[in-house]
């Protein structure tokens, strides 16, 4: 289902990608643009990532969201540069305005700072790859999201802990029992011969995305499940019970759907941190081909 909704976003922006041979003269990124008005409307109407249009519609905002992005050597330059830079990028018509590819990737690097953007991310980075490797990359990506989601309701978890007891190890088998109830069959040894991941290693730093979601939506879901029983009623014990029954549930609900058995609990050969950091190496390659006229 996520692959046909891809896939209908790639038809989307490629149809709506249009050529100014006038712009070739300004970026070395070349002479395509999308509207921003057709653009806004593709995002308003993704119930995954919602985007009010109003939210970009002016410059000012469009402007403060292509400095965020901007690579920081060039944002520590002179301020003509940068201004030189989103005039290049962003251009004001009548009733619209057109958006170069790297402005566009700016405005889905900002939304993807909260919500699952990473197929509009790999869209616009990736401008001469076909949609089944664009998808698979969007897939990976993922995980930089989750694993930020991940670490918040970690943290959010501690700070419930923290309320019942100050025992350094109560913290850690709480989290150390979710693993265990949401992966029951994990067996290190078998992933350090397979996959070569270390004994000591957090096995979620390596699990694949659909095993991932269903992690970090279970720890939403305890998290939610805690705050709303009355006051009186809300213990540890009564944390574990909820932490126990979400994560054997999750565990049951990917086991059993035909088409996530075989995938999961797949687990990746490298972590995370390393998808991301291959991410930022590819994504500051992408935004070097468009400031290059400018910090000369």
């Amino acid at each position: 289902m996520l692959e046909t909704k891809n896939q209908e976003i790639f038809d989307t922006l490629s149809s709506n990608r249009k050529i100014n041979y006038e712009y070739e003269l300004f970026t070395d990124g070349g002479a395509e643009y999308w509207s921003l008005n057709d653009f806004l409307e593709l995002l308003k109407s993704d119930t995954d990532i919602y985007v009010n249009p109003k939210t970009y519609k002016d410059l000012f905002t469009l402007k403060e969201v292509f400095r965020a992005h901007t690579p920081y050597r060039l944002k520590a330059g002179k301020p003509e540069k940068m201004e030189r830079l989103f005039a290049n990028n962003v251009h004001p018509t009548k009733n619209d305005v057109e958006l170069s590819r790297y402005a566009c990737w700016t405005i889905v690097k900002e939304i993807g700072q909260n919500k699952p953007s990473e197929f509009y991310q790999e869209y616009f980075i990736h401008p001469d790859c076909d949609f089944q490797t664009i998808n698979t990359k969007a897939y990976y990506s993922a995980t930089i999201l989750l694993h930020k989601r991940l670490s918040n309701y970690k943290n959010q978890l501690n700070g419930i802990i923290k309320h019942f007891t100050s025992q350094r190890s109560y913290f850690a088998d709480f989290h150390s029992n979710l693993l265990a109830w949401f992966a029951p069959y994990i067996n290190k040894y078998e992933l350090y011969e397979n996959c070569h991941i270390p004994f000591n290693a957090s096995l979620p730093d390596y699990m694949n995305p659909i095993a991932l979601k269903r992690f970090t939506d279970a720890h939403a879901n305890i998290i939610t499940q805690f705050d709303n029983l009355p006051h009186e009623q809300q213990s540890y014990d009564r944390l574990y019970t909820i932490a126990h029954r979400e994560m054997i549930s999750a565990n049951a609900i990917a086991y059993h759907q035909d088409n996530l058995r075989r995938d999961y609990m797949k687990f990746d050969r490298y972590p995370f941190t390393e998808i991301e950091k291959q991410r930022k190496n590819y994504e500051m390659a992408f935004a070097q081909k468009y400031i290059n006229s400018v910090i000369k």
